[in-house]
């Protein structure tokens, strides 16, 4: 098989099977990459500490207090709706295309930010997207070795990573001081362990 001759003695983390030509990645004795290692589960803190950290940006960015992500999915849109009608930030919607989203999704994007009247931000990078796809194919086909239900949502979600990159580094060119993700918790628990 080609790809197997070609990606078959890449390294890869023995949980998230990023590879070792992700940039930053190093390995421990058991195989194990640093963001692995690096991880933290998600802590709930409350409602109150929410208003609290958003009091602290309030204001700070030029023109924008924060980005939040939307892909198109429900989790996306509802915290851009809180943020912008309940927290009353200033907010900008930001989306990387990765190539994976629906027609409904693009539906879905151009209805919540016309509807709260935010502004939108399209970052779409037909190499990246390209890239992306293989690895995501890549990612699979080593999955099929030795498949793993507690593994199939990191195979998944693993490009993820490059995107907060691009959202994080739009934020920081732009001067943008917060960026507000958010998704269900407990919605899936492999997301979550």
């Amino acid at each position: 098989m080609f790809l197997e001759k070609v990606f078959g003695d890449l390294r890869r983390c023995a949980r998230c099977l990023l590879p070792e030509t992700f940039p930053g990645i190093d390995f421990d004795e058991d195989g194990v990459c640093n963001y692995c290692r690096d991880y933290k589960k998600v802590q709930v803190k409350g409602e109150e500490a929410l208003r609290e950290l958003l009091e602290r940006y309030r204001g700070k960015g030029e023109k924008y207090d924060c980005i939040v992500p939307i892909s198109g999915g429900r989790d996306s849109a509802f915290t851009l709706h809180q943020i912008v009608k309940k927290y009353k930030m200033r907010t900008l919607a930001l989306t990387v295309d990765s190539g994976a989203i629906t027609p409904e999704g693009y539906r879905n994007i151009e209805q919540i930010t016309k509807a709260l009247g935010v502004d939108h931000v399209w970052l779409r990078n037909e190499e990246r997207i390209k890239v992306g796809r293989r690895n995501t194919r890549l990612k699979f086909h080593a999955w099929l070795r030795k498949p793993s239900i507690n593994m199939i949502v990191p195979v998944l979600n693993a490009g993820d990573k490059t995107m907060n990159l691009q959202i994080y580094r739009y934020a920081h060119e732009h001067r943008i001081p917060l960026v507000i993700g958010g998704n269900n918790v407990g919605n899936s628990s492999f997301e979550q362990d």
